[in-house]
């Protein structure tokens, strides 16, 4: 999906603690290795493009409508998915792809159906969403959405302020600028098996624009991906433990 789309189903379909955000898109970035491994985790996103969807208004749940200067279009300042997502072409994995997103490093995250066996049942909190054509709306074979089911706790980010919606006041998490790294209440992080995503994350610099999510692995996760050739094409981002 076009980063629009995405942002509206989230407008065309977008790893050890990981950040798949605006600021990426911009300027990819490839974190050394060395400099993962001495971290505990990291914000992780992808840079390959495989994905092509379309908007599918039953797979979110949308709230605080605004509409950005000079736009037409209607865009929501919180959007929750609640079901499964369409996409209008299957994806023709190659023998070293695992990955994809519908633009670079969006926050939507998909794979084939042997990353999916290849994961398996490790992580907890990591979840295989079948993925629709959109025009039958059948299941799309050796394609799914990896859904992040856990989320952290607003406290749990600890150098950012919590400020309310302006329109229902639901808490979110401001960073007016997105490349500074986030820092993580360690207290609020399970065993190195569990993966997360952040609440809602508003990335500009006005309250009233659209808010993301963060998702987050573990260091554990990023080495066994490592292992397995997985990491080709990946976008990881240490994150600061506290």
């Amino acid at each position: 999906m076009s980063c629009m789309k995405i942002r509206k189903c989230m407008k065309n379909l977008s790893n050890s603690f990981h950040l798949f955000q605006d600021w990426i898109r911009l300027q990819p970035v490839n974190i050394p290795k060395e400099k993962l491994k001495r971290r505990n985790g990291c914000l992780f996103g992808t840079k390959a493009l495989k994905c092509s969807g379309e908007y599918d208004e039953y797979a979110f749940q949308r709230s605080c409508g605004y509409k950005r200067p000079f736009q037409k279009e209607m865009e929501y300042r919180h959007e929750e998915q609640i079901g499964y997502l369409s996409v209008t072409k299957p994806v023709r994995w190659g023998t070293r792809q695992f990955f994809s997103g519908p633009n670079a490093a969006d926050e939507l995250l998909f794979c084939s159906d042997k990353t999916r066996r290849i994961l398996g049942s490790v992580w907890k909190g990591l979840e295989f969403w079948p993925v629709k054509k959109y025009a039958s709306q059948g299941q799309i074979k050796d394609l799914y959405q990896l859904y992040f089911a856990e989320t952290l706790p607003m406290e749990a980010i600890t150098n950012k302020p919590i400020i309310s919606c302006p329109k229902c006041g639901k808490a979110m998490i401001r960073i007016p600028n997105p490349v500074q790294k986030l820092v993580l209440d360690k207290n609020y992080l399970k065993d190195q098996t569990h993966v997360y995503k952040t609440g809602d994350v508003l990335t500009e610099q006005k309250r009233g624009y659209h808010t993301s999510s963060f998702n987050i692995v573990s260091q554990e996760f990023y080495q066994y991906c490592e292992r397995y050739g997985m990491n080709r094409s990946m976008v990881y981002e240490p994150v600061k433990m506290l």
